[in-house]
């Protein structure tokens, strides 16, 4: 079983020779040697079932894997991940805490929010007012199925797989062959069906695509993609990226873009080549009710991600000081991971000021590779290594 998605589904131009794509992972293949994460509902509830997915990076579950759903000094549960990487388990009543600890891998998912109750008429409270086909949506309410396996739920007329579930959360891949526009999600117990009503959400489905006006770009020279929303006249936030950036500079920078609107209902983003080689812009809708914990983890990839990148690009770099620039942005990405992560070790342990230490200190090496490496501005990129290592030591020291 391959999941479809696992991050909200990107629209990506790619360049020199622009086109649409949606990122689908392969069939699922060795997983062995690859790191590992745990897809887990928002909240448990003491004394319930609950269910979670583990997936590799590339979105493939993993089965057969043992975990550890570690709840501190009030005991731990070991299980192993069935044929559709899924683990069903019960919490402990005198569960306060709870992580699940993934073997030998050495990451963790917090889940960071253990609620009393969860019972009643099942219920959608609340969940994203916008999705993508292929994104994963949380909702939030009560009287779920803590066994994602029960929990019968549809977007539209798609039948949706649950990747996690407990009395007040859920996780739900949203179908790809959903159709655009304004549909109902609706939940069922298929342990129950007859005696429960369904449940049911208003969410809008839409589609992104990214469309650049170059095939081929020379250094120096600037374009622009235009982001076109399908399915909704709404303004929309979408967040915008370019993972290899040691190819092209956003004009404004990775970050959040407004749409217009209305019928046609688009924003255009303007870049500059700033290397030769190939390029990706992605455009996502933002993520809604991760934890603070899983945001860490997922800034830390994407400074990885954007390290491999200014590294591989400073190896075709002809000019030296133009490489010497990205090598120099790379280094900045790698400890802005490094930070990443130790704010994701912090909210592990409950330190939340440790993290938010931690993740300031990210986002200042973030800002120095920025500098470094697409603004080719060193003065800037010292000045903001500089404030970030002394950022570092207040955490190191407890924030």
């Amino acid at each position: 079983m391959t999941l479809i998605g696992l991050n909200p589904s990107p629209s990506v131009a790619h360049g020199p020779a622009a086109r649409d794509q949606v990122t689908r992972p392969q069939d699922l293949q060795n997983t062995k040697n690859a790191s590992f994460h745990s897809i887990v509902p928002e909240s448990i509830v003491p004394g319930a079932a609950f269910s979670f997915t583990v997936v590799n990076l590339s979105g493939q579950v993993v089965p057969n894997q043992t975990v550890t759903i570690d709840g501190g000094p009030n005991g731990s549960i070991t299980a192993t991940t069935d044929l559709h990487g899924m683990v069903v388990a019960k919490a402990p009543e005198t569960w306060k805490t709870a992580r699940v600890l993934l073997g030998t891998a050495g990451v963790a998912m917090l889940a960071d929010k253990l609620l009393t109750g969860g019972g009643g008429t099942p219920t959608i409270q609340s969940g994203p007012t916008h999705v993508t086909p292929g994104s994963i949506m949380n909702l939030r309410g009560i009287g779920f199925s803590g066994n994602a396996t029960n929990a019968d739920v549809h977007v539209g007329d798609k039948s949706a797989v649950v990747l996690a579930s407990s009395p007040t959360a859920m996780r739900v891949l949203v179908p790809t062959n959903v159709p655009l526009g304004e549909t109902a999600v609706t939940y069922t117990d298929k342990t129950s069906p007859q005696a429960t009503k369904p449940a049911t959400f208003k969410v809008t489905v839409v589609s992104l695509r990214l469309e650049a006006n170059a095939t081929t770009l020379h250094t120096g020279q600037r374009a622009q993609a235009t982001l076109i929303v399908e399915g909704t006249q709404d303004r929309l936030a979408v967040a915008i990226s370019a993972p290899q950036s040691g190819t092209i500079r956003l004009a404004k920078g990775s970050g959040t873009v407004q749409t217009s609107g209305g019928t046609n209902n688009r924003v255009t983003i303007p870049f500059t080549a700033i290397s030769v080689g190939q390029f990706d812009i992605r455009a996502t809708l933002p993520k809604t009710g991760d934890t603070d914990y899983e945001k860490d983890l997922t800034n830390a990839e994407a400074a990885r991600r954007d390290a491999a990148g200014w590294r591989d690009s400073s190896e075709a770099e002809s000019d030296e000081n133009v490489a010497t620039a990205k090598r120099l942005a790379a280094g900045q990405s790698d400890k802005a991971a490094a930070d990443w992560d130790a704010a994701a070790e912090a909210r592990k342990h409950g330190d939340d000021k440790k993290a938010a230490a931690f993740e300031d200190a990210a986002k200042a090496r973030e800002e120095s590779s920025k500098a470094y490496g697409a603004d080719r501005d060193p003065g800037r990129g010292a000045a903001a290594a500089k404030d970030a290592g002394a950022k570092e030591e207040t955490a190191r020291s407890g924030g």
